[in-house]
C-alpha cells in the first residue's frame, strides 16, 4: 500500500483513492489506527475540528497544513484526522 500523504489529493479522484487507503490501513492494520468505530471516527473529526483555527498561519503550519488547503485536501485532512486524531 502507498505511504498515507493528504497533501498529494488535489482531485476528487484522489481523494477516493485516499479514502480507499485508509479503508485497507483499517482492514489490515487496525492497530495503527486510533478512531476505528464510527463513533470514534465522529468524535476524532469533531476534536481535530474544533482544534483548527483557520485564521492562523502559526496554528496552520503546526498542524502540518501547508498554507491554505484546496477544498479536496481539506476533506482529506478531516477523514486522515478523524481516523488518526487522538
Amino acid at each position: 500500500m502507498a505511504e498515507l500523504n493528504y497533501d498529494t489529493v488535489t482531485s476528487r479522484a484522489d481523494l477516493v483513492e485516499f479514502i480507499q487507503q485508509l479503508t485497507s490501513l483499517l482492514k489490515t492494520n487496525p492497530e495503527q489506527v486510533e478512531n476505528g468505530t464510527l463513533e470514534s471516527f465522529l468524535e476524532g473529526s469533531g476534536a481535530w475540528l474544533d482544534d483548527l483555527d483557520l485564521d492562523s498561519e502559526d496554528n496552520l503550519q503546526r498542524m502540518g497544513i501547508p498554507g491554505r488547503p484546496s477544498d479536496w485536501k481539506f476533506v482529506a485532512l478531516l477523514i486522515y484526522a478523524g481516523v488518526m486524531y487522538e
